[in-house]
């Protein structure tokens, strides 16, 4: 065994490959991986995942959220990026309605910043959009969400 290599890998002989285990169950292993599938989906510890997350965060921030733009500030290309956020079971705009949610609780939670100006940071076409969305994601309008946390707070 070798420790502090770039890599954690294991070498078998091929040979292995071929090996038929007694025990093998094909319907046990389909749902094993779809569950693993899953849990790489939701983890938010995956380091790319993250790297992507992140990125895509940083440039709704600056006023970009396309993909042509956050496959140059990856510097990769926007097939390959496409092919990577599909690996973790998202399409772009499920990635980036993901970062928009985080950010506009973020946002609504700080009292003095109005809904239209959410909405703008938000880089949505307007406010009333932004409203739609956000009862999409979580059931609320985006008012009765600041109702409820100032309620909360007292």
């Amino acid at each position: 065994m070798q420790f502090s290599q770039p890599a954690n890998l294991m070498i078998l002989p091929r040979y292995w490959m071929d090996v038929h285990h007694p025990l093998a169950d094909p319907e046990l292993c389909e749902l094993l991986e779809g569950h693993a599938r899953r849990q790489l989906r939701d983890s938010c510890c995956n380091k790319p995942a993250v790297e992507i997350y992140e990125a895509l965060a940083s440039n709704l921030e600056a006023g970009e959220a396309s993909l042509p733009f956050l496959a140059r500030t990856l510097a990769k290309s926007c097939r390959n990026l496409q092919r990577e956020i599909h690996a973790y079971g998202l399409t772009f705009r499920e990635l980036l309605d993901q970062v928009r949610q985080q950010r506009a609780h973020a946002l609504l939670n700080e009292q003095d910043v109005p809904i239209s100006e959410v909405a703008e940071k938000l880089l949505f076409s307007s406010a009333s959009s932004f409203c739609h969305a956000f009862q999409r994601w979580t059931g609320q309008s985006p008012h009765e969400y600041r109702k409820r946390g100032l309620s909360s707070e007292k």
